[in-house]
């Protein structure tokens, strides 16, 4: 039925696909289940964000503030650093569907453990609990993060990704409002009860996920004999590559500086405005990611370019600001910037998938995967120094070093 659903939703903008290798009644199916794949993981992804929905609860558990301190560093790194080893490990299993429904049947059990701590444990005890599964949730995320590269690259022909990654994305942004919407109602009422039923809602997303998935097939071809290369040769061999994570460094700015609007307003009003910053994420990926996909199909460099700049001009005006006009301020500079960086985010990840082909690009996905979560490690203590030193301007270093990441994006090959 869901499928049913997308496919009317997408009819218009599907069209003729190259998908011989696919049996079905429609050529276009393969992309329509991927999207319902992608749809399903992103809206569970949302609904258990480490920086939104797992900081309140294990506030409402009573664990120690130093362990809501680490929720974010495990989920992004430990989404990104393992994905080199495991692309080594996986090297010689081609069906990638396979290796995808394992991951994301991995993600989900993690998700329904962390909804049954909530209900037996509490305080230093649920924390630890709620850690580790997480830790667990975030090496299967790698496996499909890695995978899910493979499948839309061996059953989406080039030209189609960037509105496969933005119909995805701007399904799962309506979709995200109502979990959105249950937080501010939780915040005023019953808080942790709409909380742990969030985490079961996102764990039967991931489940549901793997309904679409049956019966796909995505076979990897080898590619030049690239599956097997060191991390560091991998860097050395391909120029295309080694820009290509240089200018995500930079770029990935635009995420690492939205926390500093979320704190300017907390200041300001408490933990209610939590939940309009949500809403305010939601709306701007359902508004802006199809558009973003189909200016990415035709020049993902581009639309980095565009959206690198429109990042750092908002995160200017928000530095400019520092004294603060309001909360709804703060929200609306929010909401812009989401609205930008969703541009970043889907021309990265067409631009990714176009570069190369076969093992090629498994071997690149995972390449710049882990590293960019190495930087990300290393900027994140970085910068907790120096914002002891540079208080409010370090989103101004944040914005120029966008800024520098739009000049960069000159040394990134044409991918088409």
């Amino acid at each position: 039925m869901q499928i049913r659903a997308i496919d009317a939703l997408s009819i218009s903008i599907v069209g003729d696909t190259n998908m011989s290798e696919q049996s079905g009644p429609s050529a276009s199916q393969p992309f329509v289940r991927l999207v319902t794949m992608s749809t399903l993981t992103k809206l569970a992804d949302v609904l258990i964000s480490a920086k939104t929905t797992l900081p309140w609860l294990l506030g409402h558990l009573g664990a120690p503030a130093w362990m809501t301190a680490l929720l974010v560093p495990i989920r992004e790194s430990g989404a990104l650093i393992p994905q080199y080893i495991i692309k080594q490990r996986t090297a010689d299993c081609r069906e990638r569907v396979r290796l995808w429904q394992t991951g994301i049947l991995i993600e989900g059990m993690a998700v329904l453990s962390m909804a049954l701590i909530a209900m037996t444990l509490t305080g230093p005890m649920a924390g630890a609990a709620i850690l580790v599964a997480l830790g667990v949730l975030s090496v299967a995320r790698a496996l499909c993060s890695l995978t899910s590269k493979d499948m839309q690259g061996v059953l989406v022909e080039k030209g189609r990704r960037g509105r496969l990654v933005g119909m995805a994305s701007s399904l799962s942004g309506i979709l995200s409002l109502l979990g959105a919407g249950l937080l501010l109602f939780g915040e005023q009422v019953i808080a942790q009860g709409v909380i742990t039923a969030l985490l079961f809602v996102a764990a039967m997303g991931y489940l549901a996920a793997l309904l679409p998935s049956w019966g796909l097939s995505a076979e990897l071809k080898d590619s030049q004999g690239e599956g097997t290369a060191s991390l560091w040769h991998s860097i050395q061999s391909h120029p295309s590559l080694r820009h290509l994570i240089i200018n995500r460094c930079l770029l990935m700015h635009g995420a690492l500086i939205a926390p500093y609007f979320v704190m300017q307003a907390q200041g300001q009003s408490g933990s209610l405005s939590l939940a309009y910053f949500i809403i305010a994420s939601a709306c701007a990926t359902f508004l802006s990611s199809y558009v973003w996909g189909q200016l990415s199909d035709r020049s993902a460099v581009l639309t980095l370019r565009i959206a690198g700049i429109a990042c750092a001009a908002v995160a200017l005006v928000f530095y400019l600001d520092v004294a603060g006009s309001g909360v709804w301020v703060s929200v609306l500079l929010f909401f812009l910037l989401s609205l930008s960086y969703a541009g970043v985010r889907t021309g990265r990840k067409t631009y990714l998938l176009d570069i190369a082909e076969g093992t090629k690009r498994t071997e690149f996905v995972a390449t710049a995967n882990t590293c960019v979560g190495y930087v990300l490690l290393a900027l994140g203590g970085l910068y907790a120094l120096l914002h002891s030193v540079l208080g409010q301007h370090l989103t101004a270093l944040m914005a120029g070093l966008m800024l520098l990441g739009v000049v960069h994006s000159r040394w990134l090959q044409r991918e088409k």
